[in-house]
């Protein structure tokens, strides 16, 4: 086993930028998230957490 541990990283962020599609959430651009911040901002807020933490939930389901 490699010590230290391989770390693989991917930009996976949502809209034309989420590199993981097959079983996972689709999600929408980050600048949809930032427009809705413009127009309410406890709404914004709202969205990117619930978005951030499927995001991580998911990735997290299919790593250590």
């Amino acid at each position: 086993m490699r010590s230290p541990a391989l770390l693989v990283a991917v930009d996976h962020e949502g809209g034309r930028v989420q590199r993981f599609r097959d079983g996972f959430t689709r999600l929408p651009p980050l600048r949809t998230l930032g427009r809705r911040f413009d127009e309410d901002r406890r709404e914004g807020l709202s969205l990117a957490q619930s978005a951030g933490w499927l995001m991580a939930a998911e990735l997290r389901a299919v790593g250590r």
